[in-house]
């Protein structure tokens, strides 16, 4: 599965993202991050097994997205993407890290190449359009339509 193998009209309910910010995701982590076309994920708890699973970049972040997206049970990704459930978990723990790996980039306070105060700043600006109730927040926590209290 990548990238072509769904259409742009489900793209975003699938995923939540257009498929052209995931194509600027994907750009992201070849550049920035080492990924090539193809991720070896070593297999076994914590990644301590001795054998790989291995995925095309695209297909392990829409697995990553749909897993986070959706509240779909395992299995019925796993059926979705052919793979076991074995392997999309993995793969969605091994997403999870880099994505954790990447945000502590973002938040340790040091300029970067991608994340300037000036970002940050447009991206505060972009929320502030649709009249939220907190002012320059530029970090969305949760995209789902449901109330959580103490944001």
């Amino acid at each position: 599965m990548d990238f072509s193998s769904y259409p742009d009209p489900v793209f975003r309910d699938t995923f939540r993202f257009p498929k052209e910010l995931c194509v600027k995701i994907k750009n992201f982590i070849q550049i920035h991050h080492g990924f090539g076309e193809n991720v070896r994920v070593r297999q076994g708890v914590a990644g301590r097994g001795r054998k790989f699973y291995t995925f095309k970049t695209e297909e392990i972040i829409l697995i990553y997205l749909q897993r986070m997206a959706l509240p779909d049970r395992l299995v019925d990704v796993a059926k979705e993407f052919g793979r076991c459930p074995e392997e999309i978990s993995t793969a969605s723990i091994f997403m999870a890290e880099q994505i954790n790996s990447i945000a502590k980039e973002y938040m340790d306070g040091r300029q970067t190449a991608w994340w300037t105060a000036q970002t940050a700043q447009y991206n505060a600006d972009r929320s502030n359009q649709f009249d939220v109730p907190l002012r320059n927040v530029c970090l969305n926590i949760d995209g789902t339509l449901e109330g959580i209290c103490n944001p």
